[in-house]
């Protein structure tokens, strides 16, 4: 009697959903396709070649079966032989994406398209190429796999509009955004990569980001809360605090340094000058500008402008949330 897939599909599905792809870490939600695709390429798989055929019909239990299925949707695999399968079932949160960051309604399915094609004709292999390293550093690919959108996103938008980031006002992030303007929808794009870029830079100097963070919003007289403080100094006093979180907007640096070097020296049992930390600080705002700067060809943020970013980072947390 010839052999029917479609008897045991409750088995594969079952692999799919309690083995394979768990909804803990592909909720149904996001990827509510996901079983369906998953049966139909097994399916399709098994249907078209007949040495896999043979092996199925031959399989005697259900543990060979599981194994089989195992071996044929599990996620090495379908990355390693069916890149495009990953697509398909990623599409959902694709098109998600890119209805949240694009705003003009006619051109976000051509935009789907268009992301769609970049990743078939050469991302999918770079990710193939990637995937064992890029996995260890992601737990989730999901989060790597969407990074990989967002820049293909931008990119296309980039190319679109094609203008220096110099010439973007940074102000413009502040104001709602229409729906009908793509200058300020592509600018607004650039901000938010270079917000990206500076918080990973935060993130490079890990001991001393608290720190740098703190005297940053000092310096850039950015209000200061007791959490940036206690980030910084897990063990300030109430008073020190309040010191902290002073206004220091109608105070020149000097003064400033001068009034808060005591409260640092106490709490990192030093016995520095004011000067030193001032100094310090200027360092390191001098490196982040250098980082930044590799990523353009031009010499695009300095010390006059660097607050602007710095200020509007802060104003924009909410954007790396999930990544503190």
């Amino acid at each position: 009697m010839e052999f029917d897939l479609n008897e045991i599909q409750a088995l594969i599905r079952d692999v799919i959903k309690n083995q394979l792809y768990p909804a803990n870490v592909f909720p149904r939600t996001l990827f509510p396709d996901l079983d369906q695709i998953l049966l139909k390429h097994f399916t399709d798989v098994i249907k078209t070649n007949t040495n896999r055929r043979n092996s199925f019909q031959l399989s005697r239990n259900d543990a060979e079966l599981r194994e089989m299925i195992n071996d044929k949707l599990c996620f090495e695999s379908i990355l390693g032989d069916y890149p495009q399968i990953i697509i398909l079932i990623y599409r959902r949160l694709i098109s998600r994406y890119i209805h949240s960051k694009h705003m003009i309604s006619h051109e976000q399915e051509d935009i789907l398209q268009e992301v769609i094609t970049r990743l078939l004709s050469n991302k999918m292999s770079k990710i193939q190429e990637l995937y064992d390293f890029k996995f260890k550093k992601n737990p989730s690919f999901t989060s790597y796999f969407m990074v990989t959108v967002r820049n293909i996103y931008i990119d296309i938008i980039r190319e679109g509009k094609n203008k220096m980031l110099r010439t973007v006002n940074l102000d413009d992030i502040r104001q709602p955004l229409p729906e009908t303007n793509l200058e300020f929808t592509s600018n607004r794009l650039f901000i938010e990569e270079e917000l990206t870029k500076l918080h990973f830079i935060f993130r490079m100097y890990y001991k001393s980001q608290p720190k740098i963070e703190l005297c940053l919003k000092i310096k850039f007289r950015i209000p200061v809360t007791p959490g940036d403080i206690l980030k910084c100094f897990p063990h300030c006093s109430a008073y020190d605090i309040s010191q902290l979180s002073h206004d220091f907007r109608f105070k020149k640096d000097k003064r400033v340094f001068e009034s808060i070097i005591g409260i640092f020296n106490r709490n990192e049992g030093k016995q520095n000058k004011s000067d030193t930390l001032r100094k310090w600080i200027t360092v390191k705002i001098d490196e982040i500008i250098l980082h930044l700067n590799r990523t353009h060809n031009d010499q695009v943020y300095n010390q006059k402008n660097i607050p602007d970013l710095v200020n509007l980072y802060y104003q924009n947390k909410n954007l790396f949330k999930g990544d503190q």
